[in-house]
């Protein structure tokens, strides 16, 4: 369920300055529970508004390691919280590519869960509305391949003969 823009906001303005330190939570040693409420505080930030989705750009590091986190919750929440960042801007979506986060989504693509994939896959198409150089970025690591794999793969095939 998406926050209200109140709850985001008081978040974010509060005086103990919660992005740093959702930053030592995903960097430490924390808890899956912990770090799977932090991903998702982190993306109902990204998808309250785009202008304090440029807030959760600092904890894109982290997110290039949690994408091989061993819980796929996580990994889930990581992915949701990448769709949603790169449903943003196009500076947004130069921010994932700085942090060289693509490569790993393609690899959650060919070989996560079906929940995972399907999210990993949401945040890289959402990358396809970047400016011509990002786009060119994505089609030179073979986007498409990865996308079309995505779209062909049977298990996604029979679980929406189910929807």
């Amino acid at each position: 369920a998406k926050w209200s823009t109140d709850s985001i906001a008081a978040i974010l303005d509060n005086q103990l300055n919660i992005i740093p330190r959702f930053i030592e939570l995903l960097g430490g040693c924390t808890p899956s529970r912990i770090l799977k409420l932090v991903v998702f505080v982190l993306g109902q930030i990204a998808y309250g508004d785009r202008i304090r989705a440029q807030s959760v750009l600092v904890t894109l590091p982290s997110f290039l390691w949690l994408l091989n986190h061993p819980d796929k919750e996580v990994r889930l929440n990581v992915c949701w919280t990448l769709s949603k960042i790169t449903e943003g801007t196009k500076e947004h979506i130069q921010a994932v590519i700085d942090a060289a986060i693509f490569p790993k989504l393609f690899e959650l693509i060919r070989s996560s869960d079906l929940e995972v994939q399907v999210e990993a896959g949401h945040a890289v198409a959402n990358a396809t509305r970047g400016n011509e150089n990002q786009v060119w970025y994505l089609i030179h690591i073979r986007v498409i391949p990865v996308l079309c794999s995505l779209l062909l793969s049977s298990t996604l095939q029979t679980a929406l003969a189910f929807d």
